[in-house]
Protein backbone atom coordinates (compact mmCIF):
# COMPACT_ATOMS: atom_id res chain seq x y z
CA UNK A 1 0.00 0.00 0.00
CA UNK A 2 1.26 3.46 -0.79
CA UNK A 3 0.24 6.97 0.26
CA UNK A 4 2.65 8.47 -2.26
CA UNK A 5 1.55 11.87 -3.51
CA UNK A 6 -1.07 12.48 -0.81
CA UNK A 7 -0.83 16.02 0.63
CA UNK A 8 0.24 15.97 4.26
CA UNK A 9 -2.75 18.14 5.17
CA UNK A 10 -5.21 15.48 4.00
CA UNK A 11 -6.00 12.36 5.97
CA UNK A 12 -7.33 9.47 3.91
CA UNK A 13 -8.67 6.17 5.09
CA UNK A 14 -7.71 4.29 1.94
CA UNK A 15 -4.34 4.48 0.22
CA UNK A 16 -3.29 3.56 -3.30
CA UNK A 17 -2.15 0.07 -4.18
CA UNK A 18 0.36 0.03 -7.03
CA UNK A 19 3.00 -2.36 -8.29
CA UNK A 20 6.67 -1.88 -7.49
CA UNK A 21 7.54 -0.63 -10.98
CA UNK A 22 4.80 2.03 -10.85
CA UNK A 23 5.91 3.04 -7.36
CA UNK A 24 9.47 3.48 -8.63
CA UNK A 25 8.30 5.52 -11.64
CA UNK A 26 6.13 7.71 -9.41
CA UNK A 27 9.04 8.39 -7.08
CA UNK A 28 11.22 9.87 -9.82
CA UNK A 29 8.41 11.71 -11.60
CA UNK A 30 7.12 13.21 -8.34
CA UNK A 31 10.63 14.31 -7.42
CA UNK A 32 10.90 16.26 -10.67
CA UNK A 33 7.40 17.69 -10.33
CA UNK A 34 8.23 18.88 -6.79
CA UNK A 35 11.37 20.63 -8.06
CA UNK A 36 9.36 22.42 -10.76
CA UNK A 37 6.75 23.49 -8.20
CA UNK A 38 9.18 24.54 -5.45
CA UNK A 39 8.00 21.77 -3.12
CA UNK A 40 11.26 19.83 -2.97
CA UNK A 41 12.57 20.63 0.52
CA UNK A 42 12.19 16.99 1.55
CA UNK A 43 14.16 15.91 -1.52
CA UNK A 44 16.96 18.29 -0.51
CA UNK A 45 16.98 16.75 2.97
CA UNK A 46 17.43 13.34 1.35
CA UNK A 47 20.35 14.75 -0.68
CA UNK A 48 21.91 16.27 2.45
CA UNK A 49 21.79 12.94 4.26
CA UNK A 50 23.20 11.17 1.21
CA UNK A 51 26.01 13.71 0.71
CA UNK A 52 27.24 14.57 4.21
CA UNK A 53 28.25 12.68 7.30
CA UNK A 54 25.31 11.94 9.66
CA UNK A 55 26.49 14.27 12.42
CA UNK A 56 26.92 17.13 9.91
CA UNK A 57 23.66 16.40 8.09
CA UNK A 58 21.77 16.44 11.39
CA UNK A 59 22.93 20.01 12.00
CA UNK A 60 21.76 21.48 8.70
CA UNK A 61 18.91 19.39 7.30
CA UNK A 62 16.25 21.28 9.26
CA UNK A 63 16.67 24.34 7.04
CA UNK A 64 17.55 23.19 3.51
CA UNK A 65 18.69 25.96 1.15
CA UNK A 66 16.27 26.26 -1.79
CA UNK A 67 17.80 29.35 -3.41
CA UNK A 68 19.45 27.49 -6.31
CA UNK A 69 17.43 25.18 -8.55
CA UNK A 70 19.19 24.82 -11.92
CA UNK A 71 16.81 22.00 -12.87
CA UNK A 72 13.83 24.37 -12.84
CA UNK A 73 15.77 27.35 -14.20
CA UNK A 74 17.08 25.45 -17.22
CA UNK A 75 13.66 24.15 -18.25
CA UNK A 76 11.98 27.48 -17.62
CA UNK A 77 14.49 29.11 -19.96
CA UNK A 78 13.98 26.48 -22.67
CA UNK A 79 10.18 26.31 -22.38
CA UNK A 80 9.62 28.76 -25.25
CA UNK A 81 7.13 27.07 -27.60
CA UNK A 82 4.02 28.49 -25.95
CA UNK A 83 5.20 31.95 -24.91
CA UNK A 84 2.71 33.14 -27.55
CA UNK A 85 -0.32 31.50 -29.12
CA UNK A 86 0.58 29.16 -32.03
CA UNK A 87 -1.14 29.71 -35.36
CA UNK A 88 -3.47 26.80 -36.20
CA UNK A 89 -4.81 26.19 -39.70
CA UNK A 90 -7.04 23.44 -41.09
CA UNK A 91 -6.27 21.82 -44.42
CA UNK A 92 -8.86 22.83 -46.99
CA UNK A 93 -10.81 25.00 -44.53
CA UNK A 94 -9.26 28.46 -44.31
CA UNK A 95 -12.34 29.82 -42.53
CA UNK A 96 -12.77 26.90 -40.11
CA UNK A 97 -14.21 27.99 -36.75
CA UNK A 98 -11.93 26.43 -34.11
CA UNK A 99 -13.22 28.46 -31.17
CA UNK A 100 -14.74 25.44 -29.40
CA UNK A 101 -11.44 23.54 -29.62
CA UNK A 102 -8.75 26.25 -29.54
CA UNK A 103 -10.13 27.98 -26.47
CA UNK A 104 -8.77 31.08 -24.73
CA UNK A 105 -7.25 28.93 -21.99
CA UNK A 106 -5.65 26.27 -24.19
CA UNK A 107 -2.27 27.78 -25.08
CA UNK A 108 -1.74 29.50 -21.69
CA UNK A 109 -2.30 26.09 -20.08
CA UNK A 110 0.25 24.56 -22.43
CA UNK A 111 2.92 26.80 -20.90
CA UNK A 112 2.65 24.72 -17.73
CA UNK A 113 2.21 21.57 -19.81
CA UNK A 114 5.38 22.39 -21.74
CA UNK A 115 7.35 22.89 -18.52
CA UNK A 116 6.17 19.55 -17.13
CA UNK A 117 6.92 17.83 -20.43
CA UNK A 118 10.50 19.11 -20.61
CA UNK A 119 11.30 18.64 -16.93
CA UNK A 120 9.56 15.32 -16.27
CA UNK A 121 9.96 14.06 -19.87
CA UNK A 122 6.20 13.49 -20.10
CA UNK A 123 2.95 15.18 -19.15
CA UNK A 124 -0.66 14.38 -19.88
CA UNK A 125 -3.59 16.47 -21.02
CA UNK A 126 -7.12 15.39 -20.14
CA UNK A 127 -9.89 16.65 -22.45
CA UNK A 128 -13.48 17.08 -21.28
CA UNK A 129 -16.80 18.44 -22.48
CA UNK A 130 -18.97 20.03 -19.75
CA UNK A 131 -22.19 18.31 -18.77
CA UNK A 132 -25.57 20.02 -19.35
CA UNK A 133 -25.76 20.86 -15.65
CA UNK A 134 -22.29 22.45 -15.76
CA UNK A 135 -23.25 24.47 -18.85
CA UNK A 136 -26.46 25.59 -17.13
CA UNK A 137 -24.32 26.70 -14.18
CA UNK A 138 -22.18 28.90 -16.45
CA UNK A 139 -19.51 26.63 -17.91
CA UNK A 140 -18.64 27.38 -21.53
CA UNK A 141 -19.84 24.77 -24.04
CA UNK A 142 -16.35 24.06 -25.36
CA UNK A 143 -13.53 21.58 -24.93
CA UNK A 144 -11.91 21.83 -21.52
CA UNK A 145 -8.27 20.91 -20.87
CA UNK A 146 -6.53 19.79 -17.69
CA UNK A 147 -2.78 19.26 -17.24
CA UNK A 148 -2.01 16.06 -15.31
CA UNK A 149 1.51 15.23 -14.03
CA UNK A 150 2.50 11.65 -14.86
CA UNK A 151 2.94 10.59 -11.22
CA UNK A 152 -0.86 10.59 -10.95
CA UNK A 153 -1.13 7.86 -13.60
CA UNK A 154 -1.03 4.23 -12.46
CA UNK A 155 -1.37 1.42 -14.95
CA UNK A 156 -1.05 2.57 -18.55
CA UNK A 157 -1.15 0.59 -21.80
CA UNK A 158 -0.14 1.62 -25.32
CA UNK A 159 -2.35 1.61 -28.38
CA UNK A 160 -1.76 -1.16 -30.87
CA UNK A 161 1.07 -0.22 -33.22
CA UNK A 162 1.74 3.06 -31.36
CA UNK A 163 4.11 2.30 -28.48
CA UNK A 164 4.19 5.87 -27.17
CA UNK A 165 0.43 6.60 -27.45
CA UNK A 166 -1.82 5.28 -24.65
CA UNK A 167 -5.17 3.56 -25.17
CA UNK A 168 -5.80 2.61 -21.53
CA UNK A 169 -4.81 4.23 -18.23
CA UNK A 170 -5.78 4.80 -14.62
CA UNK A 171 -5.68 8.26 -13.04
CA UNK A 172 -5.43 8.63 -9.26
CA UNK A 173 -7.92 11.31 -8.18
CA UNK A 174 -8.72 12.54 -4.68
CA UNK A 175 -12.46 12.77 -4.11
CA UNK A 176 -14.55 13.59 -1.05
CA UNK A 177 -17.18 10.89 -0.64
CA UNK A 178 -19.70 11.19 2.18
CA UNK A 179 -17.46 13.78 3.78
CA UNK A 180 -14.37 11.55 3.67
CA UNK A 181 -11.43 12.23 1.33
CA UNK A 182 -10.58 9.09 -0.64
CA UNK A 183 -8.07 8.30 -3.35
CA UNK A 184 -9.95 6.83 -6.29
CA UNK A 185 -9.01 5.49 -9.72
CA UNK A 186 -10.56 6.74 -12.94
CA UNK A 187 -10.20 3.78 -15.30
CA UNK A 188 -10.24 4.40 -19.08
CA UNK A 189 -9.76 1.70 -21.72
CA UNK A 190 -10.51 1.84 -25.47
CA UNK A 191 -8.26 -0.97 -26.64
CA UNK A 192 -11.42 -2.79 -27.67
CA UNK A 193 -13.41 -0.03 -29.44
CA UNK A 194 -16.54 -2.18 -29.40
CA UNK A 195 -16.40 -2.42 -25.59
CA UNK A 196 -14.88 0.81 -24.19
CA UNK A 197 -14.50 0.97 -20.42
CA UNK A 198 -14.91 3.77 -17.91
CA UNK A 199 -15.11 3.08 -14.18
CA UNK A 200 -14.40 4.81 -10.90
CA UNK A 201 -12.76 2.41 -8.49
CA UNK A 202 -11.33 2.49 -5.00
CA UNK A 203 -8.85 0.14 -3.36
CA UNK A 204 -10.40 -2.11 -0.74
CA UNK A 205 -9.92 -1.03 2.86
CA UNK A 206 -7.89 -2.72 5.59
CA UNK A 207 -5.22 -3.98 3.19
CA UNK A 208 -7.49 -6.35 1.32
CA UNK A 209 -6.53 -6.98 -2.29
CA UNK A 210 -8.63 -5.80 -5.20
CA UNK A 211 -10.88 -2.81 -5.79
CA UNK A 212 -14.51 -1.82 -5.53
CA UNK A 213 -16.41 -0.19 -8.41
CA UNK A 214 -18.02 2.96 -6.98
CA UNK A 215 -19.15 4.54 -10.27
CA UNK A 216 -22.81 4.17 -9.29
CA UNK A 217 -22.14 5.98 -6.03
CA UNK A 218 -19.97 8.81 -7.41
CA UNK A 219 -21.38 9.35 -10.93
CA UNK A 220 -24.55 7.28 -11.38
CA UNK A 221 -25.17 8.75 -14.83
CA UNK A 222 -21.96 7.06 -16.04
CA UNK A 223 -22.52 3.62 -14.54
CA UNK A 224 -22.04 0.99 -17.26
CA UNK A 225 -21.68 3.82 -19.78
CA UNK A 226 -18.71 5.29 -21.64
CA UNK A 227 -18.78 9.11 -21.43
CA UNK A 228 -17.45 10.15 -24.84
CA UNK A 229 -18.52 8.71 -28.19
CA UNK A 230 -17.98 10.46 -31.52
CA UNK A 231 -20.56 10.96 -34.26
CA UNK A 232 -19.62 7.65 -35.82
CA UNK A 233 -20.19 5.75 -32.58
CA UNK A 234 -16.51 5.18 -31.80
CA UNK A 235 -15.14 5.88 -28.29
CA UNK A 236 -13.05 9.02 -27.76
CA UNK A 237 -10.01 8.47 -25.56
CA UNK A 238 -9.76 11.86 -23.81
CA UNK A 239 -6.05 11.67 -22.96
CA UNK A 240 -2.98 13.02 -24.75
CA UNK A 241 0.44 11.89 -23.54
CA UNK A 242 3.01 14.57 -24.36
CA UNK A 243 6.68 13.60 -24.73
CA UNK A 244 9.80 15.75 -24.64
CA UNK A 245 11.09 13.66 -27.53
CA UNK A 246 9.33 11.12 -29.72
CA UNK A 247 10.41 7.58 -28.90
CA UNK A 248 9.15 4.04 -28.49
CA UNK A 249 8.04 4.11 -24.85
CA UNK A 250 5.18 5.57 -22.86
CA UNK A 251 7.55 7.00 -20.24
CA UNK A 252 11.22 7.99 -20.28
CA UNK A 253 11.37 8.18 -16.53
CA UNK A 254 15.11 8.47 -15.93
CA UNK A 255 16.20 10.48 -18.98
CA UNK A 256 18.11 13.56 -17.83
CA UNK A 257 18.49 12.27 -14.29
CA UNK A 258 21.95 13.84 -14.11
CA UNK A 259 20.50 17.36 -13.89
CA UNK A 260 17.93 16.25 -11.31
CA UNK A 261 20.41 14.59 -8.98
CA UNK A 262 23.02 17.29 -9.53
CA UNK A 263 20.57 20.07 -8.69
CA UNK A 264 19.63 18.41 -5.42
CA UNK A 265 23.30 17.81 -4.59
CA UNK A 266 23.95 21.49 -5.33
CA UNK A 267 21.16 22.47 -2.93
CA UNK A 268 22.74 20.24 -0.27
CA UNK A 269 26.12 21.90 -0.83
CA UNK A 270 24.59 25.40 -0.67
CA UNK A 271 22.99 24.39 2.62
CA UNK A 272 26.40 23.26 3.87
CA UNK A 273 27.99 26.49 2.55
CA UNK A 274 25.45 28.57 4.46
CA UNK A 275 26.21 26.67 7.64
CA UNK A 276 29.94 27.10 7.03
CA UNK A 277 29.51 30.82 6.40
CA UNK A 278 27.87 31.13 9.82
CA UNK A 279 30.22 28.87 11.76
CA UNK A 280 33.52 28.46 9.88
CA UNK A 281 34.20 31.68 7.99
CA UNK A 282 35.70 33.50 10.98
CA UNK A 283 38.72 32.71 13.18
CA UNK A 284 38.07 30.23 15.99
CA UNK A 285 39.51 30.22 19.48
CA UNK A 286 40.64 26.98 21.08
CA UNK A 287 41.79 26.23 24.57
CA UNK A 288 44.68 23.94 25.47
CA UNK A 289 44.78 22.63 29.07
CA UNK A 290 41.82 24.88 29.96
CA UNK A 291 38.15 24.32 30.56
CA UNK A 292 35.04 26.44 30.97
CA UNK A 293 33.16 26.30 34.24
CA UNK A 294 29.94 25.63 32.29
CA UNK A 295 28.87 24.43 28.89
CA UNK A 296 26.15 22.80 26.89
CA UNK A 297 25.93 19.20 25.78
CA UNK A 298 23.95 18.70 22.56
CA UNK A 299 23.19 15.33 21.03
CA UNK A 300 24.00 15.26 17.31
CA UNK A 301 23.31 12.08 15.34
CA UNK A 302 23.32 10.10 18.59
CA UNK A 303 26.62 11.57 19.81
CA UNK A 304 26.88 13.96 22.78
CA UNK A 305 28.90 17.05 21.78
CA UNK A 306 29.91 19.66 24.37
CA UNK A 307 30.23 23.26 23.23
CA UNK A 308 30.08 26.81 24.60
CA UNK A 309 27.55 29.16 22.95
CA UNK A 310 29.37 32.47 22.32
CA UNK A 311 28.90 35.74 20.51
CA UNK A 312 31.48 38.27 19.37
CA UNK A 313 30.47 40.55 22.26
CA UNK A 314 30.67 37.82 24.92
CA UNK A 315 33.51 37.16 27.37
CA UNK A 316 34.39 33.51 27.93
CA UNK A 317 35.95 32.67 31.32
CA UNK A 318 38.33 29.71 31.39
CA UNK A 319 40.40 28.00 34.09
CA UNK A 320 43.51 25.87 33.90
CA UNK A 321 43.12 22.12 34.16
CA UNK A 322 46.75 21.73 35.35
CA UNK A 323 46.82 24.58 37.83
CA UNK A 324 49.77 26.16 36.00
CA UNK A 325 48.01 28.09 33.27
CA UNK A 326 46.72 26.89 29.94
CA UNK A 327 46.87 28.28 26.43
CA UNK A 328 44.22 29.97 24.31
CA UNK A 329 44.99 30.03 20.58
CA UNK A 330 43.26 31.27 17.43
CA UNK A 331 42.68 29.08 14.41
CA UNK A 332 42.26 30.47 10.92
CA UNK A 333 38.78 30.27 9.31
CA UNK A 334 37.81 26.83 8.15
CA UNK A 335 36.46 28.09 4.83
CA UNK A 336 36.72 31.01 2.43
CA UNK A 337 33.10 31.93 1.52
CA UNK A 338 34.09 33.52 -1.81
CA UNK A 339 36.03 30.44 -2.91
CA UNK A 340 33.05 28.29 -1.97
CA UNK A 341 30.68 30.45 -4.03
CA UNK A 342 32.96 30.25 -7.07
CA UNK A 343 33.17 26.48 -6.81
CA UNK A 344 29.41 26.09 -6.50
CA UNK A 345 28.76 28.42 -9.42
CA UNK A 346 31.17 26.37 -11.53
CA UNK A 347 29.34 23.21 -10.50
CA UNK A 348 26.01 24.77 -11.43
CA UNK A 349 27.31 25.81 -14.84
CA UNK A 350 28.55 22.27 -15.44
CA UNK A 351 25.09 20.94 -14.61
CA UNK A 352 23.45 23.22 -17.17
CA UNK A 353 25.95 22.23 -19.85
CA UNK A 354 25.29 18.59 -19.03
CA UNK A 355 21.60 19.25 -19.77
CA UNK A 356 22.50 19.94 -23.39
CA UNK A 357 23.20 23.68 -23.37
CA UNK A 358 26.19 25.06 -25.23
CA UNK A 359 28.66 26.95 -23.01
CA UNK A 360 28.41 29.91 -25.42
CA UNK A 361 24.62 30.01 -24.91
CA UNK A 362 24.76 29.95 -21.13
CA UNK A 363 25.15 32.63 -18.51
CA UNK A 364 24.86 32.42 -14.75
CA UNK A 365 24.02 35.91 -13.53
CA UNK A 366 23.86 37.54 -10.12
CA UNK A 367 20.74 39.68 -10.15
CA UNK A 368 18.65 41.35 -7.49
CA UNK A 369 16.90 38.08 -6.69
CA UNK A 370 20.19 36.15 -6.53
CA UNK A 371 21.33 33.33 -8.78
CA UNK A 372 19.83 33.00 -12.24
CA UNK A 373 20.59 30.83 -15.28
CA UNK A 374 20.06 32.73 -18.52
CA UNK A 375 20.08 31.06 -21.94
CA UNK A 376 20.86 33.14 -25.00
CA UNK A 377 18.34 33.53 -27.81
CA UNK A 378 20.45 31.22 -29.99
CA UNK A 379 20.23 28.53 -27.31
CA UNK A 380 16.47 28.97 -27.07
CA UNK A 381 16.11 28.79 -30.85
CA UNK A 382 18.02 25.51 -30.85
CA UNK A 383 15.81 24.17 -28.04
CA UNK A 384 12.73 25.25 -29.97
CA UNK A 385 13.96 23.36 -33.04
CA UNK A 386 14.74 20.28 -30.94
CA UNK A 387 11.39 20.05 -29.15
CA UNK A 388 9.04 21.17 -31.94
CA UNK A 389 8.52 17.72 -33.59
CA UNK A 390 7.26 16.05 -30.41
CA UNK A 391 5.11 19.06 -29.50
CA UNK A 392 3.61 19.19 -32.99
CA UNK A 393 2.72 15.50 -32.86
CA UNK A 394 0.99 15.92 -29.46
CA UNK A 395 -0.78 19.17 -30.38
CA UNK A 396 -2.17 17.78 -33.63
CA UNK A 397 -3.51 14.73 -31.82
CA UNK A 398 -4.95 16.96 -29.09
CA UNK A 399 -6.73 19.20 -31.61
CA UNK A 400 -8.10 16.23 -33.53
CA UNK A 401 -9.40 14.68 -30.30
CA UNK A 402 -10.93 18.01 -29.31
CA UNK A 403 -12.55 18.21 -32.76
CA UNK A 404 -14.18 14.81 -32.26
CA UNK A 405 -15.65 16.05 -28.98
CA UNK A 406 -16.76 19.34 -30.51
CA UNK A 407 -18.38 17.59 -33.47
CA UNK A 408 -20.23 15.18 -31.19
CA UNK A 409 -21.34 17.61 -28.48
CA UNK A 410 -20.98 21.08 -30.01
CA UNK A 411 -22.46 20.53 -33.45
CA UNK A 412 -19.31 21.47 -35.39
CA UNK A 413 -18.00 19.74 -38.49
CA UNK A 414 -14.23 19.85 -38.05
CA UNK A 415 -11.69 17.38 -39.47
CA UNK A 416 -10.98 14.50 -37.10
CA UNK A 417 -7.66 13.48 -38.68
CA UNK A 418 -4.63 14.86 -36.82
CA UNK A 419 -2.80 15.39 -40.12
CA UNK A 420 -5.43 17.96 -41.15
CA UNK A 421 -4.08 20.44 -38.60
CA UNK A 422 -1.00 22.59 -39.18
CA UNK A 423 0.61 24.40 -36.25
CA UNK A 424 3.10 27.26 -36.49
CA UNK A 425 4.75 28.18 -33.20
CA UNK A 426 5.73 31.80 -32.50
CA UNK A 427 9.24 32.78 -33.47
CA UNK A 428 11.53 34.25 -30.86
CA UNK A 429 12.11 37.96 -31.26
CA UNK A 430 15.72 38.82 -32.03
CA UNK A 431 17.58 41.20 -29.77
CA UNK A 432 19.09 44.38 -31.21
CA UNK A 433 22.60 42.96 -31.50
CA UNK A 434 21.37 39.92 -33.42
CA UNK A 435 19.21 42.08 -35.70
CA UNK A 436 22.21 44.26 -36.56
CA UNK A 437 24.39 41.22 -37.33
CA UNK A 438 21.69 39.75 -39.57
CA UNK A 439 21.17 43.01 -41.47
CA UNK A 440 24.93 43.51 -41.92
CA UNK A 441 25.38 39.96 -43.23
CA UNK A 442 22.46 40.32 -45.65
CA UNK A 443 23.87 43.63 -46.95
CA UNK A 444 27.32 42.08 -47.39
CA UNK A 445 25.89 39.18 -49.41
CA UNK A 446 23.96 41.62 -51.59
CA UNK A 447 26.96 43.87 -52.16
CA UNK A 448 29.23 40.93 -52.98
CA UNK A 449 26.69 39.47 -55.41
CA UNK A 450 25.83 36.39 -53.35
CA UNK A 451 22.18 37.45 -52.93
CA UNK A 452 19.77 39.56 -54.95
CA UNK A 453 17.85 42.36 -53.17
CA UNK A 454 14.81 40.16 -52.50
CA UNK A 455 16.92 37.36 -50.98
CA UNK A 456 18.84 39.90 -48.93
CA UNK A 457 15.77 41.56 -47.44
CA UNK A 458 14.20 38.21 -46.60
CA UNK A 459 17.40 37.15 -44.85
CA UNK A 460 17.50 40.41 -42.93
CA UNK A 461 13.83 40.11 -41.99
CA UNK A 462 12.82 36.43 -41.52
CA UNK A 463 9.25 37.42 -40.72
CA UNK A 464 8.69 38.21 -44.44
CA UNK A 465 6.87 35.15 -45.76
CA UNK A 466 7.11 35.47 -49.58
CA UNK A 467 9.12 36.98 -52.42
CA UNK A 468 6.06 39.03 -53.39
CA UNK A 469 5.90 40.64 -49.96
CA UNK A 470 9.64 41.34 -50.10
CA UNK A 471 9.27 42.92 -53.57
CA UNK A 472 6.49 45.20 -52.31
CA UNK A 473 8.68 46.36 -49.44
CA UNK A 474 11.58 47.06 -51.82
CA UNK A 475 9.26 49.05 -54.11
CA UNK A 476 8.06 51.15 -51.17
CA UNK A 477 11.64 51.74 -50.06
CA UNK A 478 12.62 52.83 -53.57
CA UNK A 479 9.64 55.20 -53.75
CA UNK A 480 10.70 56.82 -50.49
CA UNK A 481 14.28 57.19 -51.79
CA UNK A 482 13.03 58.73 -55.05
CA UNK A 483 10.78 61.12 -53.14
CA UNK A 484 13.66 62.22 -50.90
CA UNK A 485 15.96 62.70 -53.93
CA UNK A 486 13.32 64.75 -55.76
CA UNK A 487 12.75 66.97 -52.76
CA UNK A 488 16.49 67.52 -52.41
CA UNK A 489 16.63 68.75 -56.01
CA UNK A 490 13.55 71.00 -55.73
CA UNK A 491 14.40 74.49 -54.39
CA UNK A 492 12.44 75.88 -51.49
CA UNK A 493 9.84 78.50 -52.44
CA UNK A 494 11.55 81.87 -52.77
CA UNK A 495 14.95 80.31 -53.43
CA UNK A 496 14.43 79.66 -57.14
CA UNK A 497 17.36 80.72 -59.37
Amino acid sequence: MSDFGIPASITTTITLTVTADIEQRWKEQQRRWAMLEGEHSENIRDAINATLAPEIAALIELTPDMSANPFKQVWQELNVLYMGAPDVTVEGQEDADLSLVVTERLWPQMQKGGLYTLGINEALVRLDWPTPDEIAAGAAAEVQYRIVPPHKIGRIEAAKGQPDVPAALEEARLRVIDGTPLWTWDVWDVRDPANPVFRIEVDKADGASGRDDITEQVAPELAEKYPYMDKGGAPIFPWILRHATVGNDLFSTNAGIELVSGSLTLAAMWTDWRQGFSNSATPKMVGIDVEAPAGVVKEIAGVGVRYIPTHRDSLTLLKSTQGTGGTVATLQPGMDPAVGVAALRSYEERLAIGAGLSPSDLQITQGQSGYAIVVSRAGKVEARRRYTPAATFADRLMLATGARMSNSFGGTNLPEDAKSYSISYPTLAADLDEQKKRVDLAALKRDQGFADPIEAIREARPEIESDEEAAEILIRIQRVKDDIAQRAQTPEPGNEP
